[in-house]
Parts: C-alpha cells; structure tokens; sequence
C-alpha cells in the first residue's frame, strides 16, 4: 500500500491546471521540489515543514497535500495523513 502511495505522489498523473498553479508560484515550487526529496531521503518531518510552508502559501494544493498525506502515515499518523488525503482529493 505505502509503495503505490508514494508512485502515485512521485510518478502519477499530474493534473494540468495544479501544476500551471505551482508553476505561478516558483515558491511553492521550491518547497514542493524540497519536501519530495526529504521524503525520499526518509526525513519525514523535513518533508512535513515544507509541505506546511507550500501550503501557507498555497492552501489548496493538493499535491503539498498528498506528500504531506503520505509523510504523516509513514511517521504512523494515520488520522493526520487521512485528513490530508481527503483535502488532496478535494484539491485535485
């Protein structure tokens, strides 16, 4: 479950109008860009913070959502990483 969880985050299906918004802002970019590469250095927290500060910039990018989403069940937060799935979906 978690390995198509992070496939779906890294390798899925962009929608256009949600990265034409992360491209507006190059910030929120930065920050995304940031939070992928701490999770996939398995720095969970790392990743959290900067899915918080795209999200203080941007808060309904779903995709700040998703990692975030997937960073709080790998660090055994299950309620938190549902929450952020049902905002991702909501976004996306």
């Amino acid at each position: 479950m978690t390995m198509n969880l992070i496939s779906n985050i890294f390798g899925g299906k962009k929608n256009i109008s949600q990265s034409a918004e992360t491209v507006s802002n190059p910030l929120v970019s930065m920050h995304l860009l940031e939070a992928r590469q701490s999770f996939k250095n398995g720095d969970y927290q790392q990743a959290l913070g900067h899915c918080q500060e795209a999200l203080n910039l941007d808060s309904m990018n779903a995709e700040a959502y998703r990692i975030r989403g997937v960073s709080k069940y790998q660090l055994k937060d299950s309620t938190g990483a549902a929450e952020d799935f049902q905002y991702s979906l909501k976004f996306s």
